[in-house]
């Protein structure tokens, strides 16, 4: 998955700002931050500036506390959600 979002943000940073809003509208907070972590300055100022619903939420550069909270969203994920529909016994 980083591999696709290391390459989406090596193509998008080679447009315009003006045209990373069209395509950051469309993906999820967990999607974002994923693609911040390979984000070039002209994403990151498209993250933290532009108007789609989570720009809000993405202002101030708190980069590194999204994505320590990536990774503990992962880890719960994977450490307390059933797997294949089944719940995990402690």
């Amino acid at each position: 998955m980083d591999s696709r979002m290391k390459r989406i943000a090596r193509e998008l940073e080679k447009l315009p700002c003006e045209l990373h809003e069209g395509v950051l509208v469309h993906l999820e907070l967990e999607q974002l931050v994923r693609l911040s972590k390979f984000a070039g300055p002209r994403m990151v100022w498209s993250l933290e500036n532009n108007q789609f619903s989570m720009g809000l939420f993405l202002r101030g550069g708190n980069w590194t506390q999204w994505h320590q909270l990536l990774q503990l969203t992962g880890e719960v994920r994977k450490r307390c959600l059933p797997i294949n529909g089944r719940s995990r016994r402690y």
